[in-house]
């Protein structure tokens, strides 16, 4: 788009965000995402690396980019013919493709960027038109091999060999994977011996999912009492060993209520921290996984539904397995 002194007086509706008295420029966010910023010399406009460089007539690929008023410095702005009606006849005008695009009936404005596995491409969250990044597994429904879906089923059923658990465990797993905004129990497989193949099972379902609907395995301290919790914006948290002692026995019980609050079964709107950028609101569809070589990790409150613990075998397959 063409960079203009007075953004809001091209713009056919003034956007959400440029009432508001903290403004998140989501477009710089992303340039500095993709190491595009260049440089800041502290007045209206900000060196970047234009995406179209090899197109610039200068030779160079440097370009300019106005925070909030979201203006390019466009130095390959290209001429195109437009048909515009005047009165009963039709004739053609000369503009620039920025300002076609700024002029376009299809242009749709968009005040907030969200993850919502729910939701269409662009949604409205009351007056609020936000475009949803959420990416699925890119699956197909072409035939499969079943023999590649054997080893994950073994291995199921080796980390869960009591039967009635190991079914539990597979339509929490069919539930989610028909139905994204599912949350379900969060799952606590214990075992007091290492090397039993759970991280194996993690990679597994990063495999299902894709990286990206994956969080980061997370230490349980941090997804207790952690500053940060963009991890929440994510199909499966996983959390491997579970335990906190930093309050001595009486951290177990702490752990307790902390854990509560991050495993709801509901899809409840959730405060987003990521670390370094500003806060959003999501819809919570995280389904939590819990790996912990402790029997006694977390006190857990007798009967509570939000929680269910699988217990896994005492001693490791064979290296031949693995």
């Amino acid at each position: 788009p063409v960079a203009r002194k007075n953004y809001a007086a091209f713009q056919r509706r003034p956007p959400v965000y440029f009432n508001t008295v903290e403004v998140q420029d989501v477009v710089l966010d992303w340039l500095n995402e993709q190491d595009m910023v260049t440089g800041d010399g502290g007045g209206d406009w900000i060196d970047i690396t234009c995406p179209w460089g090899e197109l610039h007539t200068t030779g160079d690929d440097t370009a300019g980019y106005k925070p909030v008023g979201r203006g390019f410095r466009n130095k390959f702005n290209r001429k195109v013919l437009v048909l515009r009606q005047k009165g009963a006849n039709f004739k053609w005008e000369s503009t620039t493709e920025a300002m076609y695009w700024q002029n376009s009936n299809y242009r749709i404005d968009v005040s907030e960027i969200r993850s919502e596995c729910d939701q269409k491409k662009i949604f409205h969250d009351g007056p609020v038109a936000c475009v949803n990044i959420f990416s699925p597994p890119k699956w197909t429904d072409g035939p499969f091999d079943m023999e590649m879906v054997e080893p994950f089923k073994k291995h199921v059923e080796f980390l869960v060999p009591e039967l009635k658990e190991q079914a539990y465990f597979m339509q929490w797993l069919a539930a989610k994977v028909q139905n994204w905004a599912f949350r379900g129990t969060a799952i606590v497989l214990t075992t007091p011996t290492q090397g039993m193949g759970r991280n194996t099972l993690a990679l597994m379902l990063t495999e299902l999912v894709g990286e990206h609907n994956m969080s980061p395995d997370l230490s349980f301290h941090e997804f207790i009492h952690g500053q940060f919790n963009e991890w929440l914006d994510n199909l499966f948290v996983v959390c491997s060993e579970a335990i906190d002692t930093s309050d001595g026995n009486s951290g177990r019980f702490k752990a307790y209520e902390s854990l509560k609050q991050r495993i709801d079964t509901t899809n409840t709107k959730i405060l987003i921290n990521p670390k370094g950028q500003s806060q959003y609101h999501v819809k919570a569809a995280s389904s939590t996984l819990i790996f912990s070589n402790h029997m006694d990790a977390i006190a857990l409150a007798a009967g509570d539904r939000r929680i269910t613990v699988l217990q896994n075998p005492m001693k490791p397959n064979t290296p031949e397995y693995y």
